[in-house]
Parts: structure tokens; C-alpha cells; sequence
């Protein structure tokens, strides 16, 4: 969280001397205290009236916002209503992103030899997915397809390969080893598209030399549920008879 702030007030600092500003005060929310309820973001109501304050005395003010949130940090002033553009300028600033941690150690809970993680933080932008080996022996040669599709379409199909039949976004990913008790990044589920479903599909070879397949079930790992239940963070792969 302190990079997160730390590149927030270069993005500021970068956009003020481009426009030849001069900061005048800096209010920081801190995180997760609220979810929409301006009252619980008392930095963000300081700020507000810091600049209407600046206002009514003849000065051109803005206020500038690090709108594009690190990893973990969350979505800012989230269903909060924005002053009259009369009485306040809002300047939304985009930021680079903390890096998102590429391979993490296997949490606690792994419900079986070869699973999703969902590092889900409440009231972020992004929930990042890991592929996580749980099984005593590395994967090698892995490969993993990723199909997105449209969840109205989703739950309107009346089989399986109807759901499937036109996939609004695909991806590829490659690892050359997942070692035993590690996690790999695979996925992001973005909290600003709900919309959508994805599947998991996987092949690779095992210790014993074996090309094998695992694929996850529909509707896995879903933002909006995710949301909706925070503990759901695990999914298992099925996999297909060696």
C-alpha cells in the first residue's frame, strides 16, 4: 500500500506541474472504511471543501484524483456523488499500476492437487487468479486457455456447447514448470465487468511423464459472486483420468 501511495502522489505531482499548479493540500482515504457512503470517507469530503473553500475566494481550484488504483487498494469514492462541475473541478488522473506479483506461495486451503486461488480484497478494481499446484510433484509444459463469454448468453444456451459456441475473449498462457507448492498468475477478474464468464481449461505433463487435461466448471469464479461471497476464493480443476 505505501508504493501504491507513493506512485498516487507522483502521478499528482506530475500532473500539477504540468499544468503549472501548486498542491495546496493532500488528503489520503484509507482503505476500506466505507462502501459509498460519503460520509465514511472523511478525506474526500476534507478535500471537497478544501477546494470550495479556495473557490469562493476568486482562486481557480482542482481537485485531482489518482482514479486508476493499485493492486489491492480499491475503487475511489465508489458510488459517491460528484459536487456540481460549477462548484468543483475534478481532475481524474491515470497511474501505473503496482506490479501484480507473478508467483506467490500456496495459500492455505488448496482443496486439491491442482486449483484456482482468488486473492480477492474487498472493494478493489481487479482480483487477481492464480493457477496453484498442491501436489507433491512440478507440472511442466503447462498451457492454459481462457474463454470469456457473455453472461446473459451464458445462462440463455440450453447446452453446453451452445454456452460456449461464441466466446467473447480468449487468452493463452504458458508456463514451462509450476512447481510443487507454488502459484502462478493466470487471470484477472475485473469488478467493473460482471457481465461475464469465464472458463479454465488446462493441459500438461505430470511427474510420471503423462500429457493430461483439467478444466474447471462453469461459473467458477465469477466477480459478481465472488463479491457476493468473499470465502469462495478456491476452485478445483477436474481432472481427466490419467
Amino acid at each position: 500500500m505505501r508504493l501504491a501511495l507513493h506512485l498516487q502522489r507522483e502521478a499528482v505531482q506530475h500532473a500539477t506541474e504540468k499544468e503549472g499548479d501548486v498542491v495546496i493540500a493532500e488528503f489520503i482515504e484509507r482503505e476500506g472504511e466505507a462502501d459509498g457512503d460519503s460520509e465514511a470517507y472523511p478525506a474526500y469530503v476534507a478535500a471537497v471543501e478544501a477546494v470550495l473553500a479556495y473557490r469562493r475566494d476568486g482562486s481557480n481550484t482542482w481537485l485531482y484524483v489518482a482514479s486508476e488504483a493499485a493492486i489491492g487498494s480499491g475503487k475511489p469514492f465508489a458510488g459517491l456523488s460528484v459536487p456540481d462541475s460549477h462548484d468543483v473541478f475534478i481532475c481524474l488522473i491515470e497511474m501505473p499500476l503496482v506490479p501484480a506479483p507473478q508467483t506467490i506461495p500456496l495459500p492455505v486451503g488448496a482443496p486439491a492437487s491442482l486449483c484456482l486461488y482468488a486473492d480477492y480484497r474487498p472493494n478493489q478494481l481487479d482480483t487477481l487468479v492464480y493457477l496453484c499446484n498442491a501436489g507433491p510433484d512440478a507440472l511442466t509444459e503447462v498451457a492454459a486457455v481462457i474463454d470469456t463469454t457473455d453472461m446473459s448468453a451464458f445462462h440463455r444456451a440450453t447446452s453446453q456447447a451452445e454456452r460456449w459456441a461464441k466466446i467473447h475473449h480468449s487468452q493463452k498462457k504458458r508456463w514451462n514448470s509450476v512447481p510443487p507448492g507454488a502459484c502462478v498468475l493466470a487471470d484477472t477478474l475485473s469488478h467493473q465487468l460482471w457481465d461475464m464468464v469465464s472458463r479454465h481449461r488446462l493441459t500438461f505433463t505430470d511427474a510420471a511423464g503423462r500429457r493430461r487435461t483439467a478444466e474447471t466448471h462453469d461459473l467458477a469464479l465469477n466477480a459478481c459472486r465472488l463479491a457476493q461471497d468473499p470465502n469462495e476464493v478456491w476452485v478445483a480443476f477436474d481432472l481427466e483420468a490419467a
